[in-house]
């Protein structure tokens, strides 16, 4: 098997990413502070080069909140998989 690499990892914010070292590489992403709220803003990016592999995971919320001030939540997700990579 190839060497795994983690070219670069940027956290800001509440969200943390984790390896999981297994068969192949895996990026856990966990929010230590429970959950997203309203009037917050998540930016996830991944991308993976040319013969890389990974999977990208994440826990299941343990509670959902309802949001009283009617500020709306946003999550961006970008994920890039060049020619002959696999992102899972």
């Amino acid at each position: 098997g190839g060497v795994i690499r983690l070219k670069r990892l940027v956290e800001r914010g509440g969200y943390r990413g984790r390896w999981i070292r297994r068969a192949g590489a895996e990026l856990c992403l966990v929010n230590p502070c429970g959950g997203v709220l309203g009037g917050d803003r998540v930016e996830i990016a991944v991308k993976v080069r040319t013969g890389g592999r990974l999977t990208v995971t994440t826990p299941a919320p343990e509670r959902l909140y309802r949001a009283e001030s009617g500020d709306v939540a946003q999550v961006e997700v970008r994920l890039v998989a060049e020619p002959g990579s696999c992102l899972d």
